[in-house]
């Protein structure tokens, strides 16, 4: 549609990935898409979008006030007068009426069984969810068995709150949820 995009990544591995992905792409699409690698809570690129994104729940990643306040800071500085952010998060009304459970979900190949453990632990008096995953790769030959173990801490959000984070940051809230 012909679009300028910058993504920003703090994952090194995964602006590799980007960036192997942008060079097979025709030359008139590689010339509009830019990486940097950076933290949305501090990264000042120096230029101004129409639109930020902080998607896949990034604000919900940041679990202390004062990463919030700057992420929320970080995409005004970036904005041009009237740009849009768009970002999501978890809503913290639907964490607290259906509560995180411990989910299962297994996977299955020709080579390789996965099974993926999530539990998490509600943390009420934090708005936060550490979610312990557990992933188990079993190959169907030999029988080896591979476990990563990671834990995820998300923050969930109430509109008060992400209204306050808009207006502190010099933005407002146009849209919310589905429109």
């Amino acid at each position: 549609m012909g679009y300028q995009v910058h993504g920003v990544d703090r994952s090194s591995s995964m602006l590799n990935t980007a960036n192997e992905r942008c060079a097979n792409l025709p030359p008139a699409l590689r010339e509009r898409l830019t990486f940097t690698q950076g933290d949305l809570r501090h990264i000042r690129l120096e230029q101004q979008f129409d639109v930020v994104t902080a998607l896949f729940h990034v604000i919900s990643y940041q679990t202390k006030n004062e990463a919030l306040q700057a992420a929320f800071e970080t995409a005004r500085a970036h904005l041009r007068p009237a740009g849009t952010f768009i970002f999501d998060c978890w809503y913290g009304p639907a964490v607290l009426c259906q509560r995180p459970e411990v989910r299962v979900a297994r996977f299955e190949d020709e080579a390789v069984e996965v099974t993926r453990i999530a539990e998490p632990r509600l943390l009420l008096n934090e708005n936060r969810v550490d979610a312990h995953y557990q992933l188990l790769a079993r190959a169907k030959t030999g029988h080896s068995l591979d476990v990563q173990e990671k834990v995820h801490e998300l923050r969930y959000l109430f509109k008060p709150e992400i209204e306050k984070l808009l207006g502190d940051a010099g933005m407002r809230l146009s849209t919310w949820g589905n429109g």
